[in-house]
Formats: structure tokens, sequence, C-alpha cells
């Protein structure tokens, strides 16, 4: 016969194997050292540039679709770093190795800045960006990255507003976002500083620029989307500025579905990208990184609606030892 210790042992590992089942049924996260909790905020105030390393891991890359190159963010503009902080901002630098097209004001090199200390779902993400002169791409946040050091159209999502005023969202393939989707808005400047607020919550996403009363662009995201992920400030030109940046992690509930939405009106702006827009897989410099050619590599929890699947089948394992091993003991006993 069984002893109250035995029995007591049963039920332990039982609500544990009970629990592993609600997990891969509902769709429970369990959380990693990387991962934020709800209601954490996170500021950098871009004062010190042992502070921003510590938190970030910096990435230059020379070209769409090629490799990251890891760097630092240095700490004055005399440092030989795609990225420095100085007053409080976060300052692209131009290096010699950019590729530039003074014609087009153009470039085709990327200075990436990933948050690695947390990874997010759900967020209310607040910075202020300067976008520059000198050429004619953006300062952009990207959100739900699967990948440190990745371009915004070959993992997850970008938020941006172009030169002339378009509040613009452009996603990867991958992750079937998309786009570019685009709002224009009224009275912009490129050369002023505008403070840019992101809410992501589920798949709705809501974009306010300088401090609006409503929205200056909402949508809603695919399913697919729906998944934890890192947050970077990426400078798709020259002379990118960020300051002040604050995130603070929403909580995550089941997401049923979502209605399919109609493209967002092209903005009617000299840089409209709805002419420059084509499928990603079509990038020619982004071969290899699309749906087509192989799955998006997956960090932390991947899907918010999947469970981590290591530590569920670890559970599930322990927990079926060392019930068969009191099973059998009590039989013994039995006997």
């Amino acid at each position: 016969m069984m002893t109250n210790s035995r029995k007591s042992a049963v039920m332990y590992v039982t609500i544990l194997l009970l629990l592993a089942a609600a997990v891969a049924i509902g769709g429970l996260c369990v959380p990693t050292a990387a991962q934020a909790e709800t209601g954490d905020i996170y500021t950098q105030d871009f004062t010190s540039a042992t502070a921003v390393n510590a938190d970030f891991a910096a990435y230059y890359q020379l070209k769409m679709g090629a490799g990251s190159s890891r760097t630092v963010v240095g700490d004055s503009a005399h440092s030989d770093t795609n990225y420095y902080v100085s007053g409080g901002e976060l300052i692209r630098h131009p290096l010699d190795d950019d590729i530039f097209t003074s014609e087009t004001h153009t470039t085709d090199s990327f200075a990436i800045l990933t948050l690695t200390k947390r990874q997010y779902v759900n967020f209310d993400l607040s910075v202020e960006y300067k976008m520059g002169a000198g050429t004619d791409f953006w300062p952009v946040v990207a959100f739900r990255q699967q990948e440190e050091g990745k371009y915004f159209l070959e993992t997850g999502a970008g938020v941006f507003v172009q030169k002339e005023g378009a509040v613009t969202l452009w996603g990867s393939d991958v992750d079937g976002i998309g786009g570019p989707y685009e709002k224009s808005v009224q009275n912009y400047s490129r050369d002023s500083w505008h403070t840019l607020r992101i809410r992501l919550d589920g798949i709705d996403l809501s974009v306010w620029l300088d401090n609006g009363a409503s929205p200056a662009f909402t949508r809603k995201l695919p399913l697919s989307a729906f998944k934890r992920g890192y947050i970077s400030l990426i400078s798709v030109n020259n002379e990118s500025r960020f300051r002040n940046l604050t995130v603070t992690e929403l909580a995550v509930q089941a997401v049923s579905g979502n209605t399919p939405q109609a493209p967002v009106q092209s903005a009617d702006t000299e840089d409209s990208l709805d002419n420059m827009a084509q499928a990603v897989d079509r990038i020619e410099e982004l071969a290899g990184h699309t749906a087509q050619s192989q799955p998006a590599k997956k960090k932390g929890c991947g899907s918010a609606a999947a469970a981590t699947a290591f530590p569920l089948a670890t559970i599930v394992l322990v927990g079926t030892i060392v019930l068969v091993g009191i099973r059998k003991k009590a039989q013994s006993y039995e006997k």
C-alpha cells in the first residue's frame, strides 16, 4: 500500500504533467532571461557608451542582405565605429566603407543597434529621432526580429517616416508582413527632431508622431507576426540620430484571428515607396534570406502562441520517469 509521501509524489508529478499539457495546448511561453516581464520599463538616455554596449549589440551591414559585422558603439565622434554617443544622442557615424550614391543621396550601408537585454512580444515604445539631410533614407525602429543585427526586411518589420512625412510600415515576407504601407502627415520637417511612439498589442499596431492626440498610422498585422523578438534602431542613412528611448512591456494575451485588411493608400509624395516596393524575395541582395529559401531562425520563445519546446520536453520526460519509478516501487510494496 502506498504511503502518504508516495501519494504526494504521484500527485506532484501529475500536476507537472498537466501543466506541461496546458502549456502545449494554451500557448503559454516559458520565460527566459532575455524576455521582459509585463510592466517592465526599459529606458536608455544614450549618455554612456559603456551602458549602451552592455544592453545592445551594434552591427554594420555594408549592403542589404550581406552578413552583418559585429562592432561597438563609440564614445565620441573620433571613434571609428558606425554609431557613437554624444550629449545624450546615439549618432550614426559615416564611414569610408559606406556605399553612397551622391546622385540619388542614398546609401546601401546600414548601422544596426539591437536591444539584446530584452525580447518583446507586446510593447509601448517611445524614441526621439532626427533624419538629417545628407541622405534620403530613414531612421527605423524594427521589432519582433528573430535574430539580432538584421535589417528589417530580413526579419520582423520596421516603422519609419519618409523624408516628406509618410509614416510607413515595411516588413519581412518571412514573417508575412510585407508592405510598404504608408500614410502621409502634414508639415513634416526632415531636419527637425521628432518623437515616434509605437504601440504593438497582439497584432494591433498603432504609431503616433510628435505626441499627436490620435495615431498617425494603424494596421492589423498577420498572425504569423505574433511572436517574441528583438527591437532594433536602424540607420538607413548616414546621419540618423536617436535619443530618449523608453520601452514598456505589455501583457500578452491570446490572439484568435484577424480579418484581412486592405492596403493603405500610397502617399502622394516624391519619395513614396509604392513604386519602389517589390516582394523581398525579388530583391537580389536578399537572395537566400527569404521564406522561399529558408525558414527564419528562432530565438527565445519564437512564436508567442507556442510553448518553449526544450523546457516542455524536459518537464514531460523527467515527470514521466519519476512517475514510472514511483509506480514500480508502489507495486513492489503491494506484493
